[in-house]
């Protein structure tokens, strides 16, 4: 069996299986949202890791809401944030979406500020899957998202559009995702989307993985990907304690047998090398 084909024997239980309906939702429309994927207790303490994290990695330069932060977290130091990568209803969630083989990219959370901008997450396909820690709507920065814009001609018709119509951002056509703390939103990499309207302290957990790679091409873009965001978030967001990909989590010392599995796609899929090559000094 391929390194590509191991997780979902090891992952963790749970009976979280997604519906034909929803699987069928994502693959037509790019996203589907999932009301009350975590309770209470988990939102709270997944709050509270996050709030740490932040403080300790921007200690010298501490959130004043003028300035978007971000810090990855596949991290021992974030063993709530880390471990949802893990956890099956993720993992099978998004095995379920995208397809047998996943590679894990990233968990990391954020701290918004203002608008974004009408984007996709690049070329590759893979699943996006966004946790709100306060309630959001149309009117306080929900995500918006263009149905069927993760498909390819369709991408395109849109990309032409924002370059020759150059429209109202806030008045394109889109799905608005509201959403309340323990709900998730699982997108398509390629859907375009965006938010407008929100507050200057939107916080947010995401976990990400690709498409299991099918040849030498798709390699070469997971690696790009990696490669670049590993390099801007370094440049956008220098910050203490919080590597790209932290090398004790990769050591898995906990010895678990999912995280060991996942480790060993990323490290197939090259995504290591491709980001420890890209944040090496210059």
């Amino acid at each position: 069996m391929s390194t590509f084909g191991q997780v979902s024997d090891v992952v963790r239980g749970g009976n979280m299986t997604m519906t034909p309906a929803q699987v069928s939702h994502f693959r037509t429309f790019g996203f589907v949202s999932l009301r009350g994927y975590l309770d209470d207790r988990e939102v709270d303490a997944l709050r509270d890791e996050v709030v740490c994290a932040m403080e300790e990695a921007y200690a010298e330069t501490p959130f004043d809401g003028t300035a978007r932060h971000w810090v990855p977290l596949l991290s021992p130091r974030a063993p709530i944030t880390s471990g949802l990568a893990e956890d099956s209803r993720f993992l099978g969630a998004a095995e379920e979406l995208v397809g047998e083989g996943v590679v894990l990219f990233m968990a990391d959370a954020n701290r918004y500020v203002g608008d974004t901008g009408w984007h996709n997450e690049g070329r590759y396909g893979g699943e996006k899957i966004m946790l709100y820690l306060e309630p959001i709507a149309a009117e306080t920065g929900a995500l918006r998202i263009i149905p069927g814009s993760h498909n390819e001609g369709f991408s395109k018709d849109i990309r032409a559009y924002f370059d020759t119509a150059s429209p109202d951002q806030r008045s394109v056509k889109a799905e608005v995702c509201d959403s309340e703390p323990g709900d998730v939103i699982a997108f398509d990499f390629r859907a375009w989307h965006a938010s407008f309207g929100g507050s200057n302290d939107r916080r947010l957990c995401t976990i990400e993985y690709y498409q299991a790679p099918e040849g030498p091409e798709t390699l070469d873009a997971i690696q790009e990907h990696v490669a670049t965001l590993a390099r801007v978030t370094l440049d956008v967001w220098p910050r203490k304690q919080y590597p790209f990909y932290d090398g004790e989590w990769i050591a898995n010392g906990e010895g678990s047998a999912t995280r060991q599995a996942m480790i060993e796609r990323m490290t197939a899929a090259g995504v290591f090398q491709a980001a420890e090559q890209a944040t090496a000094p210059r």
